[in-house]
């Protein structure tokens, strides 16, 4: 279960931080966060709603839910949640302390992966998933591009005088 809790620190130019501090199985992270979608943290403050979507959202025990349940899980409507994410600083804002709490133990997930691919290599979704999470993993994606039924695609490949090979005519 994730544990976040929010702090606003008042800095000693006056200016707000928010932190968060997240525990999930043992893991405990501190992650400054920063919102640049044209309002910055000193601005913007999460409300206590958003803050509960966060904290659901941050749970890889949520992952999978769909949209109504994790809005069940959070206690909100499905209409509230899509009014958040349309909201540019709490999408900037969400990214940020997602992206933070996983940096912080990126160093971490790599060594357990190397561990367990040693010992273990058919366990690697757990860490597959923390660091696409991150935005640190994508899967790649294998894509052919076929012409016209299926067929081949025509090439016609012009050479100027200049690119010509010589003696070729």
């Amino acid at each position: 279960m994730v544990g976040i809790t929010w702090t606003y620190l008042l800095r000693s130019d006056g200016r707000n931080d928010t932190e968060t501090e997240s525990t999930w199985e043992g893991v405990n992270t501190l992650a400054a966060v920063n919102v640049s979608a044209g309002q910055n943290v000193d601005e913007y403050k999460p409300t206590t709603n958003e803050r509960k979507l966060i904290e659901a959202l941050c749970n890889p025990e949520n992952r999978k839910l769909n949209v109504t349940e994790l809005c069940k899980v959070v206690g909100i409507s499905r209409e509230a949640y899509y009014r958040m994410f349309r909201k540019p600083q709490f999408v900037e804002y969400y990214k940020r302390v997602q992206f933070e709490a996983v940096k912080q133990n990126a160093a971490k997930v790599l060594a357990a992966s190397i561990e367990y691919a040693i010992n273990d290599p058919k366990c690697h979704q757990d860490r597959k998933m923390i660091l696409e999470m991150a935005g640190l993993y994508t899967e790649k994606v294998k894509q052919e591009i076929t012409g016209e039924g299926g067929g081949p695609i025509g090439v016609t490949v012009i050479f100027s005088d200049k690119m010509r090979p010589p003696g070729d005519a």
